[in-house]
């Protein structure tokens, strides 16, 4: 098969995969260091997303309690009113993530970078909940 040929069947798939609401995700493997495919990320129940890239996904109102994002690259992703209930967020990049009105209740926030991460009605790991970001 031709090279264009290839990549042409390439698109196809993955416009298909993508138009079935699947999410799509870049997961890199810890042996080889290389970046592979992958589309069970957010669809597994709980979601199994160790080490996933998922920079700028839009989450927002998703059901993801006890979820595995560890080690994940969370960059600008919106958890706008997703229910991160007892997720395991360890050591995954959160810097720039909107959290607001979401639910993160006995959720792993250990060894995260959360640098200009947005808060506002949030549920924290302890239960309290954060206004820090909410707009007067």
């Amino acid at each position: 098969m031709k090279k264009r040929t290839k990549v042409a069947v390439v698109l196809l798939i993955v416009a298909l995969i993508a138009s079935s609401g699947v999410y799509l995700y870049f997961a890199r493997s810890s042996h080889a260091g290389t970046t592979t495919l992958g589309i069970q990320c957010i669809d597994s129940s709980p979601p199994q997303c160790a080490h996933a890239y998922l920079r700028y996904a839009d989450l927002s109102g998703d059901e993801l309690s006890g979820g595995n994002f560890t080690g994940a690259d969370l960059r600008n992703v919106n958890f706008e009113q997703a229910d991160l209930e007892n997720a395991t967020l360890y050591g995954a990049n959160l810097s720039n993530t909107n959290f607001t009105d979401a639910d993160l209740t006995g959720a792993n926030l250990n060894g995260t970078q959360y640098n200009n991460a947005i808060y506002c009605d949030t549920i924290m790991p302890d239960g309290s909940v954060n206004y820090l970001d909410c707009s007067q």
